[in-house]
């Protein structure tokens, strides 16, 4: 891939620090996974019971910033470097940028989601506006539907069954079909 930018590995936003992701974060990778199992609406689910698959995560995300310039950062307090969260945007599983974040339950509730997910947006259009920037959530996660919608990502498809595992997939443009399919082969249902 011809790519216009590369991503800063460490950017400062107006409320946090973030740090391209390492093998220093697999701990917190794997306390923040185990933070959230209960949290059974997030989309894709958490899989991350372990430090062999947080570490695998790590390794996938090292990985893309290498082959796309941009991936996911570890969201840290920039006073205290303290780790709040994970996120950021990549192509690990389509070739969209998808939007992801994983937050502390302490850190939820602060606007901290779309305040990353915007920096991932600007870079992911700096880096390759050709690719459009997506998020699969579970139809039940109202809070990160209202976070894509903040950035400017629009509603372009809905599960038809409603069930507790449905997909909404937003999108900054109208994706072709054939793109669609693959982010929902991407992100299976079920």
């Amino acid at each position: 891939m011809d790519l216009e930018g590369r991503a800063p590995q460490h950017v400062r936003s107006e409320r946090v620090r973030l740090d391209a992701v390492t093998a220093d974060d697999v701990d917190d990778l794997v306390a923040i996974g185990r933070s959230l199992e209960h949290v059974w609406w997030t989309f894709p689910p958490v899989d991350l019971p372990d430090r062999s698959a947080a570490a695998a995560l790590v390794d996938a995300v090292v990985a893309a910033w290498a082959r796309d310039g941009l991936g996911y950062w570890t969201v840290r307090d920039p006073g205290s470097r303290v780790v709040l969260g994970f996120g950021g945007c990549s192509q690990l599983r389509a070739p969209t940028w998808n939007l992801y974040y994983r937050a502390r339950p302490s850190a939820q509730g602060r606007g901290l989601a779309a305040e990353v997910l915007q920096v991932a947006c600007d870079w992911a259009r700096a880096v390759d506006p050709d690719v459009p920037v997506t998020a699969v959530i579970r139809a039940q996660n109202v809070r990160a539907a209202d976070d894509v919608q903040q950035v400017g990502l629009s509603l372009v498809h809905q599960d038809d069954d409603g069930g507790d595992q449905a997909r909404r997939v937003y999108a900054d443009r109208d994706l072709p079909a054939a793109t669609l399919a693959g982010l929902l082969g991407a992100f299976p249902a079920s």
